[in-house]
């Protein structure tokens, strides 16, 4: 994928971030793309490290707009136009 300015990704719709990325500033460390509704984007941004059962927890995921995720990690905007069903390790 070949690199992209963070002011630069637009159109995008929404993300899924985990509320340690979200909240905590944690750098993403997986991302990976489901099929998209309606104003979703199909990305999903997790941490890399929480456990299967903090992210089936509705209370600890964040609805949030691409550009947002964008200014905590401007990495994630090299792998938002891939395809769905594929997953990243963002800078691995």
């Amino acid at each position: 994928m070949p690199d992209r300015e963070a002011s630069r990704v637009t159109g995008h719709g929404f993300v899924v971030a985990s509320r340690r990325v979200w909240e905590d500033h944690e750098r993403v460390g997986f991302m990976y793309h489901e099929p998209a509704g309606e104003g979703d984007s199909g990305v999903a941004v997790p941490g890399g490290d929480e456990s299967p059962g903090y992210l089936a927890d509705p209370g600890n995921l964040v609805v949030c707009g691409i550009q947002s995720v964008l200014r905590l990690d401007p990495a994630v905007g090299s792998y938002v136009d891939a395809p769905v069903g594929t997953a990243f390790t963002p800078g691995g």
